[in-house]
């Protein structure tokens, strides 16, 4: 069930992207030069948005923001075919604060990093230009932990 506060949330952010659509940004980016032809890019002013309002850090316990409230924005922006990764820059924020990297944390709310899940087979490392991403088995809980990269 969608709160009063979450339908609120939703307005604002469907309100924000009604004026940045993020379609009107994936046209200007076809056929650019040195655009690779299928990917898309991340609007700009979308990361500033994100930076400014705080959406990243939605899962720390400063925002207090829940599960069902990222999934609201999360709903929102694959509505408007949004290529901003919400759910990823929020659940990166939370695994931050959660292994207690704060200063990381700070560091990708304020936009100085951006912070995204990834995965990778046990054992294994990323490594590229721009990411750097391995995982581990936690000997606790005998899962998988999920690697965070940043650029």
């Amino acid at each position: 069930m969608i709160t009063a506060e979450q339908r609120e949330l939703a307005e604002s952010e469907r309100a924000w992207l009604g004026k940045h659509d993020p379609i009107d940004h994936l046209r200007s980016q076809s056929g650019r030069a040195g655009s690779p032809e299928g990917l898309a890019s991340v609007d700009p002013r979308a990361l500033t948005h994100v930076r400014e309002s705080g959406l990243a850090s939605i899962l720390t316990a400063d925002a207090g923001g829940t599960h069902p409230d990222l999934a609201v924005l999360t709903a929102e922006h694959g509505r408007a075919a949004s290529s901003l990764p919400v759910a990823d820059l929020a659940l990166g924020a939370w695994l931050l604060e959660f292994a207690g990297r704060a200063d990381l944390a700070d560091a990708h709310a304020s936009g100085d990093r951006v912070v995204t899940v990834v995965t990778s087979p046990y054992g294994q490392s990323l490594h590229g230009d721009r990411i750097a991403a391995s995982a581990h088995l936690s000997s606790s809980c005998r899962t998988r932990l999920i690697a965070i990269s940043w650029c």
